[in-house]
């Protein structure tokens, strides 16, 4: 059974990231789930697209965490989606890449 402070702490790191992504990609899209596992360093994302007939699943298999001057930074790995086409962009654009995370994201992690 998982620790009730982790599971709050998770869920609190879940929402804090739904809203930065749905403030990224606004206007193309929306971010409708999101579950992060901090024990495996996973993720599993939902979204509705514009233009898309149905719901977009994109899973993250890893991911990892570094600071970089005072910043914490996000790098992910072994990302696929349910449109062969995202899985291509999010391999070009974002694996392996780091974003800097909102400082408010230091104290759920």
């Amino acid at each position: 059974m998982s620790n009730p402070f982790t599971l709050l702490k998770e869920r609190a790191l879940q929402a804090a990231a739904k809203a930065f992504i749905n403030r990224e990609i606004e206007g193309f899209g929306v971010v409708t789930e999101l579950a992060i596992d901090t024990s495996k360093k996973t993720m599993r994302v939902e979204l509705d697209l514009i233009g898309e007939a149905s719901r977009i699943l994109i899973n993250v298999a890893s991911y990892e965490l570094s600071e970089k001057n005072g910043e914490i930074h996000i790098a992910v790995q072994n990302v696929t989606a349910s449109r062969e086409w995202i899985t291509a962009v999010l391999n070009k654009y974002v694996v392996s890449r780091t974003f800097p995370l909102p400082n408010a994201a230091r104290m759920l992690l």
